[in-house]
């Protein structure tokens, strides 16, 4: 039995896979704020830029030093919060895309389930599966998430395009403002017949 006061002193501790990315860096710095625990998986060549003034809060575990199942080991996780991926806009392979964003997820998923885990949050896309590779392995991801669901509960946070201060400078909105105010003569865009939603970073993390 644990004792109250104990279990009371402890805030719930959240595992954030894709910590220094975009969506991640805003969600790790709501969560630090709102008094979770954090464990931030990353790569030791992982670019920390936009968490370096919160890293030193968190429990770090880098994923190519040690297997992922040590932040579960060593950490008792109350919640999987996943926004961890790649979407093949720097010329990554389909391996790569598959790596990232479907099989990182499984094995996450399955330690998570494992390990007794409450509930696994993805960060998933409204894109249907035939845009593109990207849009296909989160589709795949989704899958895996569906099917573990006699195991875990998994959520997954379906979001179409999330723009902000501090996004990739691939991403599409960074990337026309830049073109803009280079005042290039042209910029290249599809047809335009789709229909897209842009969400706003800090509306997301809310």
């Amino acid at each position: 039995r644990v004792h109250a006061e104990t279990a009371a002193a402890d805030p719930p501790t959240v595992l954030l896979p894709g910590a220094t990315g975009f969506l991640g860096s805003v969600l790790l710095h709501r969560l630090l704020a709102a008094g979770y625990a954090v464990v931030v998986l990353k790569r030791s060549t992982s670019h920390t830029g936009r968490i370096l003034d919160v890293l030193p809060r968190t429990a770090s575990v880098d994923l190519d030093r040690v297997p992922p199942d040590a932040a579960f080991e060593a950490h008792g996780i109350d919640a999987v919060v996943h926004c961890a991926n790649r979407y093949g806009r720097s010329g990554e392979s389909l391996v790569e895309l598959v790596e990232a964003n479907v099989l990182l997820g499984v094995r996450l998923l399955d330690l998570a389930a494992h390990h007794r885990v409450p509930v696994f949050l993805q960060a998933g896309t409204r894109l249907p599966p035939d845009v593109g590779p990207y849009a296909r392995s989160k589709a795949q991801f989704l899958e895996w998430l569906r099917g573990a669901s006699d195991r875990i509960a998994g959520v997954e946070m379906a979001m179409d395009h999330v723009y902000g201060p501090g996004d990739d400078p691939t991403g599409f909105v960074t990337r026309v403002v830049a073109d803009l105010v280079r005042g290039v003569p042209e910029i290249a865009f599809t047809p335009g017949e789709q229909r897209r939603d842009f969400l706003y970073v800090d509306d997301c993390a809310d």
